[in-house]
């Protein structure tokens, strides 16, 4: 059960904001946060709630006073500029290039794989950042229904009830969701790169970091590959995943928002009746090459792998955090924890003119749904640890190395500790903070 004083109470640690090597080049002003960071450790460490802590932050930013916000470098990613994407293409996975761009390390190359959109929707990818002015070259990964191994990919709108009326979500959403109007952004090229072997390869010394927003069947067909699979992970410095989940019958209790995104088991994925064999889509659609990547071959990989699960990144943690920091008592339903974010990201709307939207990320602020059209959920969360790095002490992303078992015949995922492990699973976020991050970026003050 949830520690109710874990999510209550903030206790921030003094330290860099931002990696060494971006605080090199961002000088003098990202050093300085962490005189920030001191002050507003003394000041949350004597147990404020979280309200308080919002309130005390929002009201320092206004005024211009010293919030963190203001001390990280605005035009640099912590993990450097050299980004790649694997996505599904989903609503999420648009929060997460609006906020990458933001920031200012639009990723380079994204491949477009089968999930939660088929790969053909890479050409409509394509249109809906290039609207946005982002240069990011989009690839067409495999054909749909193909999954690690060439075993046929389990996750379809045959299998899974809800997929259909998704995806019809998102073309109804998409003429709304771009720059242009849609009559002409509809009326350009594709430009879809079909050469899946360019996406991987990179030229010395432009290794890059890889954001996997999708299930992992391209990753582990590409890395695991007997003759082209070591080039490639020499390419990569750090592997990111948005997937697993690691605590199925305690959040199915605790977290009922988040819960309503979960999986039943890889042979029956319409079945939630039993918390033990819930299950993350990402994983469960393809367990063979999370297990592949995660359990069997890590060592082999030879670079760090970051896992975000959805015990920490879910939007709906916010309302959570809102309603136990009200003092509420009870049981939480999903209905008070989708309104409790909803009336974050009306906040949020606040700072923003939604009829004629600034960015990218302005518009997808606009366009977040609590049910559907979650632009602001999993997959942004993941990128805006691309953007922050583990050093931030603000969004609070600390990770512990564990050893991961993937159970293949039902999807479902365990994680234990282990020191010695190369994969490192989110345990913590600060969504209250990481809501202030993007009310700061949206003001133009980062």
């Amino acid at each position: 059960m949830l520690c109710r004083s874990t999510i209550l109470i903030v206790i921030l640690i003094a330290a860099p904001c931002v990696s060494e090597e971006v605080a090199d080049q961002c000088g003098d002003e990202a050093g300085s946060c962490t005189d920030d960071a001191s002050m507003l450790s003394t000041r949350v460490g004597q147990h404020r709630p979280l309200k308080a802590v919002r309130v005390h932050a929002e009201a320092e930013a206004k005024a211009g006073g010293h919030w963190w916000s203001r001390r990280l470098c605005s035009s640099k990613c912590a993990l450097g500029e050299n980004i790649r994407v694997v996505t599904d293409m989903g609503f999420d996975d648009w929060g997460a290039f609006s906020l990458l761009n933001a920031a200012g390390c639009a990723p380079q190359k994204a491949l477009g794989i089968e999930g939660m959109l088929s790969s053909n929707f890479t050409g409509n990818l394509s249109k809906l950042l290039k609207s946005w002015g982002l240069d990011t070259e989009v690839y067409q990964g495999p054909p749909d229904n193909t999954c690690y191994t060439g075993k046929p990919c389990i996750f379809n709108v045959s299998t899974v009830t809800w997929l259909q009326g998704y995806r019809a979500k998102v073309y109804e959403t998409l003429p709304l969701s771009t720059k242009e109007p849609w009559a002409e952004v509809e009326q350009w090229s594709d430009d879809v790169n079909s050469d899946m072997e360019e996406f991987w390869a990179c030229p010395q010394g432009q290794e890059y970091t890889l954001l996997v927003i999708s299930p992992s069947s391209a990753v582990a067909a590409q890395l695991l590959d007997a003759s082209s699979g070591e080039a490639t992970r020499n390419c990569i410095k750090e592997i990111v995943f948005m997937g697993g989940l690691f605590s199925n019958v305690q959040l199915n209790q605790n977290d009922p928002a988040t819960a309503g995104s979960f999986s039943g088991p890889a042979f029956d994925l319409g079945n939630t009746s039993d918390a033990s064999l819930l299950t993350e889509v990402n994983v469960v659609s393809d367990a063979l090459a999370a297990q592949a990547l995660w359990e069997t071959n890590l060592a082999t990989l030879g670079m760090p792998v970051r896992i975000f699960s959805l015990e920490t990144a879910s939007v709906a943690r916010e309302g959570l955090q809102e309603i136990l920091a009200s003092g509420k008592t009870g049981m939480v339903t999903d209905t008070d924890q989708y309104n409790a974010t909803e009336n974050a990201v009306a906040r949020l709307k606040e700072n923003i003119d939604c009829s004629s939207p600034a960015s990218m990320l302005a518009q997808m602020v606009c366009i977040h749904d609590k049910s559907t059209v979650a632009t602001l959920d999993f997959d942004a969360i993941a990128a805006a640890y691309i953007w922050v790095g583990a050093a931030d002490k603000m969004l609070n992303f600390n990770f512990e190395r564990n050893n991961v078992t993937i159970e293949t015949i039902s999807g479902v995922a365990t994680k234990t500790s282990a020191d010695n492990s190369a994969a490192s699973v989110a345990t913590t976020f600060m969504p209250p903070l990481w809501f202030e991050l993007l009310r700061q970026k949206l003001l133009g003050k980062r």
